[in-house]
């Protein structure tokens, strides 16, 4: 004989295996009774397969807050570490390594007797502009700009191995992967509701990825949120 839809007079009446069935899934899932109480007091048909598709449909939602609250959760603490770092560490020994050793000029202007002006610029490869230039005027210039990069430069690694600077740079360097890497984690993790999807969309744009990036990430989210709704009333 074909089983029919148990109401809820009935299982409160009956101790039969689909009373028991939603009876488990109430002690599964707490949260859900309510809904499930709602349908029986409308006298909606309640069976042990239908309490326990919305118990799995119930821990499936849990499941994708659970998996983005932790993604979420790590790319905040990591996020923070760095921004910390940065603050409090990584710019005030920068900003003392510039105070105490400013950048010199890297260029000179040279102006002719006809009033034609021309402006030389050091570069860091070694081969000067001015190299080979018989002018007196320019090459003496060029000599003095050259003698200040070169006390520049000794001076900046003397007060960077003071302050310590380069392991910083290699610190940064660090706290920075890790951040992106669980960024990475977090976009790749489904959205499970609008707010999430907020959070991603900000992430997105941060980093600056591309239109088709933005909408696959948009898109595949969405349907992963309309997917999850549970209309339980």
């Amino acid at each position: 004989m074909a089983a029919y839809p148990v109401r809820a007079e009935s299982v409160r009446a009956n101790p039969s295996s689909q009373r028991r069935a939603v009876l488990a899934a109430l002690v599964a899932a707490p949260f859900a009774g309510s809904a499930l109480i709602a349908h029986a007091e409308n006298g909606v048909s309640v069976t042990g397969e239908t309490a326990m598709n919305m118990h799995t449909a119930i821990r499936k939602r849990e499941n994708a807050h659970l998996k983005w609250d932790r993604a979420l959760a790590r790319y905040r603490e990591a996020k923070e570490l760095n921004d910390t770092f940065v603050e409090k560490i990584y710019e005030p020994a920068h900003d003392e390594l510039w105070r105490r050793a400013p950048m010199p000029e890297d260029s000179f202007t040279i102006t002719a007797k006809s009033g034609r002006s021309c402006t030389y610029r050091y570069s860091h490869s070694g081969n000067q502009p001015w190299h080979g230039n018989p002018t007196p005027a320019i090459k003496e210039a060029g000599e003095k700009l050259e003698k200040e990069w070169k006390d520049w430069i000794a001076l900046n690694k003397k007060i960077a191995n003071e302050l310590n600077v380069y392991a910083l740079d290699d610190e940064y360097d660090l706290l920075a992967r890790v951040q992106y890497e669980y960024g990475e984690i977090l976009l790749s993790t489904p959205a499970p509701n609008a707010s999430a999807l907020l959070i991603k969309l900000d992430l997105l744009w941060e980093v600056g990825r591309d239109g088709d990036v933005l909408r696959e990430h948009v898109l595949r989210d969405l349907r992963a949120i309309s997917e999850n709704q549970l209309d339980l009333m």
